[in-house]
């Protein structure tokens, strides 16, 4: 008998230090969400919730996030609802959603706009403190303007984006690591490209990364990339609408004074019938390429210095990015 009165006591004994191992976690990640609102919205992004709450004990944590509104200088982003969850027992793997709508307004343009969708999810772990993977899962988006009125922009009926670790190249003595990524959207729809029920693919590389996630944060992030020789490598890239296409390949980085520097070659068929609103006859050519027998077009998209080229006209400048 004294013996399952022994074993009694320490199972309860047990219960009531994971309790409150679990209350005192719980009360740590009110604190660090609740912190958040007192960022300067400038330098550090600033995330309100009108609604907080955490739950999932005894073995797990789901924090719930109503009303969010996202700020930094002049952009907010405001979500109905958001909601993470993760197992004790295993931190490093997050499940999240969000409930629909989203808007996004930029008090310096004027612009706004609001992003539908019936469903939301993000997965996302670490191999360590590197990113293991990440992904992004959406079904039946709509995206709005609603500067003035409501206009649809575009559309799309499912979207997945990924993040993978790719572990032959991890340098664990330089701290580097590299990412591969790939999107894909499918019945995209954009009114004012003509689109109807485009498809879209993406395949991508990001090298030069730190190996460490909390490094990301870190206001010096561009400029480590930059001195680790880091490249983002478009492997692919497609988009398709009936006989309608356009695909390139090429890579990007940045110089030592943080201007762009890369090269991409993109092929296209039908694009100049649909942007020319936007794109005079005679410019078609600087701009798309030379067209060939089929009626495709191929252009060499660089940038050097900062300075975007069209082929040999230069298109455009952009600006240091650190």
């Amino acid at each position: 008998m004294k013996r399952f009165v022994w074993l009694g006591s320490v199972i309860f004994a047990l219960l009531l230090i994971w309790s409150a191992g679990w209350l005192a976690a719980s009360w740590y990640l009110r604190r660090e969400v609740l912190a958040l609102a007192e960022a300067d919205g400038i330098e550090t992004p600033q995330l309100v919730c009108e609604n907080l709450a955490i739950g999932g004990f005894p073995f797990a944590f789901d924090i719930a996030c109503k009303g969010a509104t996202v700020s930094q200088q002049d952009l907010t982003v405001s979500l109905a609802q958001v909601q993470a969850s993760a197992l004790v027992y295993r931190p490093t793997q997050i499940q999240a959603f969000a409930r629909s709508p989203v808007t996004i307004t930029d008090a310096f343009t004027g612009s706004s706009s609001e992003i539908a969708f019936s469903d939301l999810s993000l997965n996302a772990s670490l191999e360590g403190l590197r990113i293991g993977r990440v992904s992004l899962v959406a079904n039946g988006l709509d995206w709005t303007n609603t500067a003035i009125g409501r206009q649809r922009l575009a559309s799309a009926g499912h979207l997945e984006a990924h993040l993978l670790d790719i572990p032959e190249q991890h340098d664990p003595n330089r701290g580097l690591a590299a990412l591969a990524g790939y999107l894909t959207a499918s019945t995209v729809s954009a009114p004012s490209l003509q689109i109807a029920a485009g498809t879209s693919e993406i395949e991508a590389e990001l090298n030069g990364l730190p190996d460490d996630v909390r490094a990301f944060a870190e206001p010096d992030m561009l400029r480590r990339w930059q001195a680790a020789g880091g490249q983002l490598k478009l492997v692919s890239v497609k988009g398709e609408d009936g006989d309608s296409f356009v695909s390139g390949n090429g890579t990007v980085a940045l110089d030592a004074a943080a201007r762009l520097e890369g090269q991409m070659q993109v092929t296209s068929r039908g694009l100049a019938e649909r942007t020319a609103t936007l794109i005079p006859a005679p410019l078609h050519g600087l701009i798309l390429g030379q067209q060939a027998s089929d009626g495709s077009y191929h252009q060499t998209v660089a940038a050097r210095s900062g300075v975007l080229f069209a082929g040999m006209m230069p298109a455009g400048i952009v600006p240091p990015l650190y």
